[in-house]
């Protein structure tokens, strides 16, 4: 494999695209992509065993070239990126004599760096960035052998202080992406600023929360002028008040907090409490086997594309369905328990593809008496064999994958389950370094020192509870 630190670059239609190692980028599953100003960027975490973990490529299909491939690559590959533009437009025009006559554009140049064995805080952010979102949408949730799921809440609040730091911002856009990091868990950054204060955190994490909560709590404030905010008198809680909390919040993190070591916490919260926050299913919960299946039905799998994250259990053959006599029947397990009260279940349907036909037919799925299943059990109008049956639970889906791109797709999400395992395990890890030694823990920077850096996540440490994630 050539080296990463060798970029290859090439025009593809309209964009360009910028291809480490001669890797071009994907955007799928094992490859998740962050959007940048005029373009996008593809990271490896390792899911995939042919692209390295650390490995960013990406593609823009903008006149110029955007900031942010010189804040990545350096401005040898935006030297680089500019002639190729300049190239393409010269042949667009050909030459002065002869202007029927194209010029012929390079179709590809390589460009020697150290972005990827020196990279730079802003190459590293991105990574960071780009496997956070992934973990927010894709991290699995099987039923057999849960893995711990990060805090959704802290996870968001991480990402937006990354999305603030480095050279990040100057990668966005107008606009930024702070603000859609932070969609529906901006009211929970008070609390987690007041639990930290409160000394509710464990010291493994405690540094690095107090830093990315007031990157948030500071971004919160931006813009904002509190002598110009009047007081409500009408309610008992205006917004003069909800932002003076926000500056003092801000303020009270930049101050040494109480710190309450390892014992103390598991001492609070109990042993009971962090097999719960791991996800784990009590013997007398875990789902029985579905009602009205014999032992002869067929297995399918969940696709994670057209799913919400965390709702279904993501083992391979976790959907059970039968079509004898003319009747169907379909289970679905929920995922693991999350320990906070359940939310309201998306509607979740089933899409029915028979052999040779195009059009599936669609049966919507239940919660069954357990609350632990979502089941249908429905009479069919169409005869003929059943392919697949593909589980939905939002809107506006792709099309259902079928035949070998179906087969493919469980090999893919079985390659991301075990990284998700992986990454688990290197938390464990990590705690084990740390459980003797009060003071050690999580650094204040978020932005990791390396581009495989394989860091927890303060999500992956802190739970919903103020306690520990196990």
């Amino acid at each position: 494999m050539a080296s990463l630190d060798d970029v290859a670059l090439r025009l593809d239609d309209g964009e360009l695209l910028i291809a480490p190692g001669g890797i071009e980028p994907r955007e799928d599953l094992m490859h998740p992509s962050l959007p940048v100003d005029g373009g996008r960027l593809c990271a490896g975490l390792g899911i995939d065993r042919d692209v390295p973990a650390g490995y960013l490529g990406g593609g823009f299909d903008t006149d110029e070239v955007p900031l942010w491939v010189e804040l990545v690559y350096g401005h040898e590959v935006v030297t680089a990126a500019r002639d190729l533009l300049a190239a393409r437009r010269a042949g667009s025009r050909g030459p002065a004599s002869d202007p029927a006559t194209p010029i012929a554009v390079p179709p590809a140049v390589t460009v020697s760096t150290t972005w990827f064995s020196r990279p730079s805080p802003t190459a590293r952010c991105l990574h960071r960035m780009a496997e956070g979102l992934w973990m927010r949408r894709y991290w699995p949730s099987p039923v057999g052998s849960p893995i711990a799921r990060p805090d959704r809440d802290l996870l968001a609040v991480e990402l937006a202080s990354l999305s603030l730091r480095a050279e990040a911002p100057e990668c966005f856009g107008p606009g930024g992406l702070t603000g859609v990091l932070l969609d529906g868990h901006a009211t929970a950054v008070p609390e987690l600023a007041r639990r930290v204060l409160e000394g509710r955190a464990d010291e493994t994490s405690q540094r690095r929360l107090r830093v990315i909560l007031r990157d948030v709590l500071a971004w919160l404030c931006e813009g904002q002028d509190l002598e110009a905010v009047e007081p409500d008198a009408d309610r008992e809680r205006g917004d003069a008040d909800e932002l003076l909390e926000l500056y003092s919040l801000r303020d009270d993190l930049a101050h040494s907090v109480p710190a309450r070591g390892w014992e103390q916490v598991l001492e609070e919260i109990g042993r009971a409490d962090v097999a719960l926050a791991a996800g784990a299913t009590a013997e007398d919960e875990a789902p029985g086997p579905p009602a009205g299946v014999g032992a002869g039905a067929s297995r399918d799998s969940v696709d994670w594309e057209v799913n919400a994250p965390g709702l279904l259990d993501t083992d391979t053959g976790a959907v059970v369905w039968s079509a004898d006599d003319g009747e169907l029947r379909v289970t679905a397990p929920l995922g693991p328990p999350t320990g906070k009260a359940p939310a309201a279940l998306p509607h979740a349907y089933a899409r029915v593809y028979f052999e040779g036909e195009d059009l599936p037919v669609l049966v919507d799925l239940h919660p069954d008496a357990s609350g632990r299943l979502l089941t249908a059990r429905e009479t069919l109008e169409r005869s003929g064999r059943v392919e697949c049956v593909d589980v939905v639970s939002v809107p506006r889906p792709m099309p259902a994958l079928r035949g070998p791109e179906r087969a493919a797709m469980v090999r893919d999400q079985e390659a991301a389950t075990e990284w998700a395992r992986r990454r688990t395990e290197e938390v464990y890890d990590f705690l084990e370094e740390t459980f003797p030694y009060e003071g050690r823990g999580l650094p204040d920077d978020p932005v990791p020192e390396g581009l495989a850096d394989g860091e927890p996540w303060v999500g992956q440490l802190v739970g919903p509870s103020g306690g520990l994630s196990l």
